[in-house]
């Protein structure tokens, strides 16, 4: 009983490629645009771990994206090894369908990580220019909200940022146990430099169990916030019983605000189809219900049973049933706390949830039990993305 053998284990492994290709598809704003993406990478070309990576992706409304990238794992430091993040890209978004306007974004930033992951602290430069949407009879008039045109013009963004994640789900898109939380706050301007000054708080809180031991129902509850705090004077001139708003004394830049409303996040309501807005009289190009202008102060709920459905062959394909109460709120800064609380929307409904390798897709039907007049509503939904509540 006391003798020992000794055995010899030979592991072969042979190194990848340096080179790595891909090529993928994506879907972004909760559904509301879909592209392809196509990656060119190097991969450990100096032997320490580090990969170089370029890539450009287009969308389907015009949106598309140019990036250079490098990361290095274990760069030492005093304290501990880091991994390093280094990116440079530019970036054009299609705004039109609820702001009438395309933003155009030029950033490079670096980052620390620690091993884990979990924690994140960087730089960030951008250079953001708002381009308003031109008249399609008249080339020389623009077709979108005053609020919009105030903006229309080049701003410079740095900021240092620090980033917190620990997530102990056990399925990222269909969860069944665990809890999430996510926290992120930025800085900017002042010493920093750039014509914008700002510190912007946000956080994710997400817990998820059987609604009863070894039952197949699950709950979700999930709460989020957002607070944009300008570090110069202005404040939004705004009719709080509409929530209307114009951006004329805002110090906040739009690219920079909050925007709510979605298939995953706020249903009920079209994608950022909740919160300030420009007055019905001056649209634009977006919709009868003027442009959405987005806030500076943010809160959301949501609670959902996922369950699963009589169909053996839905519930093969993954498919679940899911009810859902969803509930929040988007402001300007400066509102009052009873404003914040009292102003909120809510909506019910039901749906089909699946988990797909591309994100969480869900069908869903709302009832929307409380609204303003401005808001942006849709009571039938298809969206699919990464970030559900």
């Amino acid at each position: 009983d006391n003798e020992y053998f000794l055995t010899d284990v030979v592991v072969n492994v042979r190194e990848k490629g340096i080179l790595n290709m891909k090529a993928e598809t994506f879907i972004e704003g909760g559904g509301s645009e879909g592209g392809v993406e196509s990656t060119l990478g190097l991969r450990n070309p100096l032997g320490s771990g580090e990969q170089i990576r370029a890539g450009i992706s287009y969308g389907s409304k015009s949106s598309n994206s140019y990036t250079l990238s490098l990361s290095k794992p274990y760069v030492y430091t005093p304290i501990m090894p880091l991994n390093l993040n280094i990116c440079v890209d530019e970036q054009t978004h299609n705004r039109v369908a609820f702001s009438s306007y395309d933003e155009l974004l030029k950033n490079a930033l670096i980052s620390f990580s620690d091993e884990s992951g979990r924690h994140s602290f960087g730089y960030i430069s951008s250079w953001r220019d708002i381009i308003p949407v031109k008249n399609k009879g008249n080339p020389y008039l623009y077709d979108c909200s005053s609020a919009i045109m105030q903006q229309a013009s080049p701003s410079f963004k740095s900021s240092i940022n620090y980033s917190y994640t620990s997530d102990s789900r056990d399925d990222m898109m269909g969860p069944r146990s665990g809890r999430l939380f996510k926290f992120r706050t930025e800085l900017a301007g002042l010493a920093l430099g750039g014509d914008v000054s700002f510190s912007k708080t946000e956080f994710t809180y997400q817990a998820v169990n059987p609604l009863f031991p070894n039952w197949p129902i699950i709950l979700g509850l999930t709460f989020k916030g957002g607070l944009l705090c300008p570090l110069n004077i202005g404040l939004f001139n705004s009719d709080s019983k509409a929530n209307h708003s114009t951006i004329t004394d805002c110090s906040s830049h739009i690219s920079d605000r909050f925007f709510l409303g979605g298939a995953l996040t706020m249903r009920g309501f079209e994608y950022k189809g909740v919160g300030p807005r420009s007055h019905e009289s001056d649209v634009g190009a977006s919709s009868s219900g003027g442009d959405s202008l987005g806030g500076d102060m943010t809160w959301q709920f949501g609670a959902n049973l996922a369950f699963p459905l009589p169909s053996g062959l839905l519930n093969a394909a993954g498919i679940k049933g899911q009810l859902f109460l969803n509930a929040g709120n988007l402001t300007e800064w400066g509102a009052s706390m009873r404003t914040v609380c009292r102003g909120a929307r809510v909506s019910v409904g039901t749906g089909l949830i699946l988990p797909t390798p591309i994100g969480r897709l869900e069908a869903t039907w709302s009832w929307i039990l409380r609204a303003n007049n401005s808001d942006q509503k849709k009571r039938f939904q298809l969206g699919v993305g990464m970030d559900f509540i």
